[in-house]
Formats: C-alpha cells, structure tokens, sequence
C-alpha cells in the first residue's frame, strides 16, 4: 500500500482539495477528511487514530495501538486500491507538539509521501482572521487566539504574548519543512505553493500530479478551481461585528423569510474578497523580522523566488 499524506496547512485551499480534488484521483481510495454528514474520515477507526496522533501528549499516546487501529480502519475501505491518501490540516497545527505528529506519522507510515502547501504568510493571517470573524470567534483551537471581533492589530498583538504556542508560529515554514525532510527524506516531501494555485492552475496540478504519481489530476471538465471557504465583504464584517458586539447569542435567520434571507445574503456578499486588514507600521515591522530569515533559508533549500509569491524576504 502506498500512502500519500497532505499535511496541510490551514487557509491554502484544503477544503476544495478535500471535496473536489482527492476524491477524483483515479486508482487511489480518499480517506478523507470529510465534511458531510460530519467532519470525519471514511471509518470511526480512522477518525479516531487521527484524532489521537494530533491531540494526545506523549503520556496519554500510545503507538501501537493507534497504529494497530488506524490501520485496520484504512484495510476495511480502501478495497482493491493499492494508494491512500490522508488529508488532514490538523497535522500543522500546534495542539499538541507538530514535531511530535511529525514522528507519529513517520512511525506508522515511513514510506508515505508527504504533501505541504503554503502561502505567504501575511496573506494568511488575513485569511484566518477574516474566517474566524465570519465565524463570530467560534474556534476550537486555542492557537488562534481570542474572539476575533477584536480588530487584526490586536488579534495579532495578543498572539505575540504567547508566539511560541499561537497560530503566528505555525506559519514559520521553514522549521515545519526541515522536519519533515529530515523524517521522511527530501525526495518524498513536496511543497507547493497556493499562490501558483490562484494564478496558475495548470502548473499546480501538473505538480500535484507528479506528486500523487497519476498522469493528471481529473477536474471533471472544470475551467476553475472551485473555492469552497470564500473571503468576506466589508459589509459582511461589519455585520459580523454588531452581531457579535450586541447580539453575541442571538440568531435572526429565524425571523427571515427564504426569500429574504437571500436578498440580505446577495446584499452583504458585494465586493466579496477585497477587504484588506491593516497593520500598523511597527506591527508590520515585528513580522518581517519573524518571518524574514525562514523564509529566506526556505527560499534558497527549494531554490524557488519567494518574493513572487509575496513572501516577506
């Protein structure tokens, strides 16, 4: 059995891969993760092996059984398939210890190829800050910091009190790569970059193809990515932030009609994707120097131009 393994990482187009991409590719059984009827994989067996590998510290994590269990799970679906793949974003983020995920994958699965696809780091934190107040603060992950009607400046501010466990320090890809070419072997790493994704599909998937060892990935005739997690409108936000400020447990669905509740959707989606969150010079300032010296090693290890895709060098 041959295991391809995405890792990740969050607000990269992981959704529209999960539903639309991984489950296409020929001759290779999609384990998941999946989004309906719940957030699960293909069997509870393999649910909770992930589950366990992402959250249990070392006490708690036991390595065989897990690895007993997970692999049952993947036996009892793939069927006459002889490739897997797993997609998990939880594998980059830092619940427990990434490094530890990292060596729990590598126990379990050392010949897997491992997928990681990234984008530049600003363009990220953007990304997750819009999500999270579109979400009105609801997260189950702490490294994300606080409820996120608070503004980007501070959300960012409050997530350098505690950088070495925030979702800011995830974004230090460098460190997260090497670890992985240091388990694995550089060969059966792959790095793409969502940012070729956006403006070069072709070229992404040709990637992608390689990686997963097809001839091409099946688009199902599609001229376009699909994009399933869509950016916020200015007035979207604002809504976001009155219902949260004032009305942080009341739901007006209810009192609105179907038809109404479409008008009032197409109203606030105008304009959709062009908000842009600012950062004070200082505030910007601290991340160039947190982010500059990975991103240059990253730079010069994947011999790649990150100044094209807006990395801060």
């Amino acid at each position: 059995m041959k295991t391809y393994i995405h890792i990740g990482y969050p607000k990269t187009a992981s959704t529209t891969l999960q539903k639309d991409i991984f489950p296409a590719i020929k001759n290779t059984k999609y384990l998941g993760k999946y989004y309906k009827p719940l957030k699960k994989f293909l069997s509870d067996d393999i649910t909770e092996s992930l589950k366990a590998i992402v959250s249990q510290d070392s006490i708690s994590f036991n390595q065989k059984c897990v690895e007993r269990k997970l692999k049952n799970g993947i036996e009892e679906v793939r069927g006459n398939n002889e490739k897997v793949i797993l997609s998990f974003e939880d594998f980059a983020q830092n619940v427990v210890d990434r490094g530890v995920v990292a060596e729990r994958l590598f126990g379990i699965f050392p010949d897997a190829k491992i997928l990681i696809i990234i984008r530049n780091q600003i363009d990220t934190l953007q990304s997750m800050y819009t999500f999270m107040l579109m979400h009105l603060g609801k997260n189950i992950n702490l490294s994300y910091g606080g409820p996120s009607v608070q503004t980007f400046e501070r959300w960012i501010t409050e997530q350098e009190s505690f950088m070495s466990r925030s979702f800011i320090s995830t974004l230090n890809y460098y460190e997260f790569i090497t670890k992985y070419w240091q388990l694995f072997g550089r060969e059966k790493v792959t790095v793409l970059f969502f940012e070729d994704l956006v403006s070069s599909p072709d070229l992404f998937f040709d990637k992608m193809a390689d990686y997963f060892d097809v001839d091409e990935i099946d688009m199902n005739s599609n001229k376009s990515v699909p994009k399933r997690n869509k950016g916020a409108s200015s007035k979207e936000l604002f809504s976001y932030r009155i219902r949260k400020g004032l009305f942080p447990h009341q739901s007006f669905s209810k009192y609105l009609s179907l038809f109404m509740t479409k008008v009032w959707r197409r109203y606030l989606e105008k304009d959709v994707g062009s908000v842009r969150h600012e950062l004070s010079q200082d505030t910007q300032a601290r991340l160039q120097d947190y982010f500059r010296e990975g991103n240059r090693r990253l730079q010069e290890e994947l011999n790649v131009d990150l100044a094209e895709y807006k990395f801060i060098l």
